[in-house]
């Protein structure tokens, strides 16, 4: 697994590196609205990177944590654990997230429900990636972030 987490930290390195890219030249180009919109994704991916070794600590390093409260160990392999925990993790993050656009919503403030919702999008696409990366499966999908 030591590999594998190298290799998300590289890829998500290298994707926040390419939204910030993007963002800088948005705003050179005048495109203010969707450079904010690229920040805020890299910010995402920032965020997700610090869960991703939390729970990848949690499991390997073996630190107690509440991700990993109910799993048995007997139960699930380290992989399947790290999978959950991730999105205990991840779940916890963004519900605040989730509870922010429904008010925004609600208050018909289209900025910030914009907003909200490009952190909550960003974020499910970001597990849905890490998902087909521990599986083993193509990580093409990460071109698209």
């Amino acid at each position: 697994m030591e590999k594998f987490k190298n290799e998300y930290i590289n890829v998500t390195n290298t994707v926040i590196r390419k939204l910030n890219e993007m963002a800088k030249k948005l705003r050179e180009e005048g495109e203010v609205d969707e450079a904010k919109y690229k920040i805020i994704k890299a910010n995402v991916e920032d965020i997700h990177l610090k869960l991703f070794m939390v729970a990848y600590n949690n499991v390997f390093v073996k630190v107690n944590h509440e991700c990993l409260r109910g799993i048995v160990e007997e139960e699930i392999d380290d992989k399947e654990k790290l999978i959950k925990c991730y999105e205990f993790l991840s779940n916890k993050v963004t519900q605040p997230w989730r509870d922010n656009l429904e008010k925004y919503l609600n208050l018909e403030i289209l900025d910030k429900s914009i907003i909200e919702e490009v952190k909550i999008e960003h974020s499910e696409l970001i597990l849905q990636v890490f998902k087909n990366m521990i599986h083993g499966k193509s990580n093409a999908i990460i071109k698209n972030k």
